[in-house]
This record gives structure tokens, sequence and C-alpha cells, in this order.
């Protein structure tokens, strides 16, 4: 497969994507962080009242999804931070829009805790359809900036450009999935949030479908044989 070149026209509208990489893991940070602050408001009842004489099982008892809540947003985000990072690992350049995709993925990820924090307040399915509301669009923006990077891999680094020929199974599957258990939520909101723990096995079989594609792909091609040795001629 060849490996596109660069005009000089865009190679002007091209900016080195460190910049755009270290933003996007700070916010994504501080999103994270931020799922924490609805905990600190928690309370324990008197010891008299806990069950069994454990901390936890009141916690449990008392704040359960908040709990929840916390750690499956915690692990979402997670997982569509280490998508992005393994894709902007291979990104050398960004241009305008993958910089505007790439600001819808922060916006989402910003917004995440929020509905979070309804989940604790009021459960019901429109919180819980805009909770995945909101985690759909943070996978369908991924998606784009996937789609986006194999459609000019101009943008990847010069010994990724020949490997870059689809979007990662992971993202669009993530989105499929997502839009599903989104529609779900309107109707079973709790089942919904129950279903969300399927995103886990989808990530992690996309992951192992584009690893068997790949090693696929390298057994398909042809050996590169060296060339023939000259025998040295006697005089």
């Amino acid at each position: 497969m060849s490996v596109p070149k660069v005009d000089e026209s865009r190679q002007r509208n091209l900016y080195e994507a460190g910049r755009l990489v270290s933003f996007s893991d700070g916010v994504a940070a501080i999103a994270m962080t931020l799922l924490i602050l609805p905990l600190s408001d928690v309370t324990l009842p008197p010891e008299s009242q806990w069950p069994h004489r454990n901390v936890f099982a009141a916690l449990w008892n008392g704040y359960h999804d908040l709990i929840l809540s916390f750690l499956l947003s915690f692990f979402v985000i997670a997982i569509f931070w280490l998508f992005h990072h393994q894709l902007f690992d291979k990104i050398e350049y960004v241009d305008g829009t993958l910089i505007k995709i790439n600001f819808l993925w922060l916006f989402a990820v910003v917004v995440l805790p929020f509905p979070t924090n309804l989940l604790s307040d009021n459960r019901n399915n429109t919180t819980v359809a805009f909770y995945i509301g909101t985690m759909c669009f943070i996978a369908a923006s991924a998606t784009a900036m996937s789609f986006w990077l194999a459609k000019h891999p101009d943008l990847a680094k010069s010994e990724e450009r020949a490997s870059i020929t689809s979007p990662p199974s992971a993202a669009w599957t993530s989105t499929v999935y997502l839009a599903l258990v989104f529609i779900v939520a309107f109707f079973a909101g709790g089942l919904a949030t129950w279903l969300l723990f399927g995103l886990f096995f989808v990530a992690r079989f996309s992951d192992r479908f584009d690893d068997m594609r790949a090693t696929e792909q390298k057994s398909g091609e042809p050996p590169t044989s060296d060339p023939p040795s000259e025998t040295p001629t006697s005089s």
C-alpha cells in the first residue's frame, strides 16, 4: 500500500497533535475527578443501625445507586480515554475537522458527571436515557475521529499510515450498542443500566476481532524475499 503524501496547501493547515492530546488528557482527568464529588456528601447512620456492624454494608444500603453510578461512569470514561489514547498514539498531525470532533468528545466527557449525579437523586427512565445518551455521544464522537483518520491517513505518523485502512471495530460497535441501550432506557431504565456493563464485553471482543484481522492481513502478505547473492566469478 502506498503512503499518501501531504500537499503543501494542506500542510499549512495541520498542527502538531501533542498539545491537543495533553489538553484532552487533562480535561478527561478533571471529569473523572468530578465524579467523586456527590460521594463527598455521604453521611453514615448511627453505628447501631449498621447491618452486621459493617460500615461497608451501611454505605451500600444507603447509597448503592450513587456508588454504582460513580463506578460505572469512572470505568466508562476510562474505556473511552484508552480508545482516545490508542487512536492519538498513531496521529502526528491534526486538522481543523479533527480538532472540532475532539472538542465534541471532550464536551460529552465533561457533561457525563451531571447525569451521573442526577441518577442518585431521581432515577427514572428519562434520567437514565440522558445518562446513556451522553455515553453514546462520547462513543459517536470517538467513532467520527477514527473514521476521519481512516479517510485522511496523512494525519498519522509515517510508520502507521500504511496500516490505517479502516476504523477500529471497538469504535462503531460501542456506538451501536449504546444507541440500542439508549432506546431501551426510555422503556426500562433499570434494565438499560445493567445492560451498560455489556459495554466492557463489546469493547473486549471488538479488540480481539481487530487483533485477529490484523494477524490475518499480515499472514496474507507475500513474504519478502532477500535479493539473490552474487556468486564471485573466478578470474
